[in-house]
Parts: structure tokens; C-alpha cells; sequence
């Protein structure tokens, strides 16, 4: 699943809930999206509890390297306010506003 395809989920009226329940993810855990890096609009992006990388900003998966981007609800915030703001935000800018965020922030 891309950003932009994760950002679409949610504007349209699915649930975190319903989200957590098809990935099979504790809907009470916290949750770090990752994308291996260059981060970019096409790049995969996965999911990982907490307790799975120690809070660190790289974690290996199947053999590749992930780096954080943001937590979970703070890409549920972010959707939420560009959902509900005067000027529409379509998925791809919102995507790349997000990027932009993780790669300044990214340490």
C-alpha cells in the first residue's frame, strides 16, 4: 500500500477500527508507519508496533531496511484536518505534504 492509497482508505469513511481489524493489528497498539527510503509517493509503506522496533527510526523487515515516517495518529490528524478544511487537499498533495514532513523530521 502506497501513502496516497492510505490517505484514499480513510477519506473515504473507513474506519481506524476496520482498518486495524484487515491488517490484523491490535486496534489498541500504537502504530509507526514506515517506507524504505528515498521516501516518495510510490513507496510502500508498512506498519509496525511499537514494541516491535524499540521506538528506533530504522527496523528490518523481510529483509529490507524501513525508516519511520510518523505515528498513526498523527497521519490520522492530518487526513482528519485536510478532510474537513475549506481548501480541498486531493491524496497526492496530501501525500507529499506528509513526505515532506517525515523528511524534515526523520532522524
Amino acid at each position: 500500500m502506497t501513502l496516497p492509497e492510505l490517505i484514499h482508505y480513510f477519506t473515504e469513511g473507513n474506519s481506524y477500527e476496520d482498518f486495524c481489524k484487515a491488517q490484523g493489528i491490535n486496534r489498541f497498539a500504537e502504530i509507526e508507519i514506515y517506507m524504505q527510503k528515498p521516501f516518495g509517493i510510490n513507496g510502500k509503506v508498512e506498519f509496525f508496533k511499537i514494541e516491535e522496533t524499540a521506538g528506533k527510526a530504522e527496523h528490518y523487515y523481510n529483509g529490507s531496511e524501513f525508516y519511520v515516517m510518523f505515528g498513526f495518529q498523527y497521519f490520522l490528524n492530518a487526513v482528519k484536518e485536510a478532510d474537513k478544511g475549506d481548501d480541498f487537499i486531493n491524496e497526492i498533495d496530501l501525500a507529499l505534504k506528509l513526505i515532506d514532513y517525515a523528511e524534515r523530521n526523520n532522524y
